[in-house]
């Protein structure tokens, strides 16, 4: 079978699948992923830095949407998925908070709660530990306030 990286796909298994064919597969799968990697960029990433400032590509409903992060107030996990929540819309991406987290290449965002990433520019207020961004509410999560309030004068 050829390879073909845009469909991400290296062999096929046909059942009753033994464990010597499963364990070929594997191995071609991941030398190719190895290889890949080196040539070429993934293609179906959930996010992907494109050649300018502060925007970033995110996998929405089985295409990549360019969204202008300085827009964004806040990421929320949603289990498997997250929610970018922009002053205008919601989009849902397939992705877990922690893997948007590791991706987020601008230091304006940070994590103040298990479920949220904030854009700390777009903090409005803070009163008690609820951040007011927008007509958005976010929590700061107990194990996250020192940090988080220790940064401010930083902001």
């Amino acid at each position: 079978m050829p390879w073909r990286p845009e469909l991400r796909v290296a062999d096929y298994l046909v059942k009753p699948v033994k464990y010597a064919r499963f364990h070929q597969a594997m191995t071609l799968a991941a030398a190719r992923r190895a290889t890949a990697k080196t040539t070429t960029p993934e293609l179906n990433a959930e996010a992907q830095v494109p050649a300018h400032g502060s925007e970033l590509f995110v996998k929405i409903n089985n295409k990549l949407v360019r969204l202008n992060f300085d827009e964004v107030l806040y990421i929320e996990a949603m289990s498997t998925y997250s929610v970018i929540v922009t002053p205008t819309q919601k989009h849902i991406v397939y992705a877990t908070l922690k893997a948007l987290e590791e991706r987020l290449p601008f230091a304006h965002f940070r994590r103040v709660h298990r479920s949220y990433i904030v854009n700390t520019q777009r903090i409005a207020s803070i009163e008690d530990n609820m951040l007011q961004l927008g007509s958005y509410e976010v929590p700061v999560g107990k194990s996250y306030q020192e940090e988080f309030f220790r940064s401010l004068p930083n902001l």
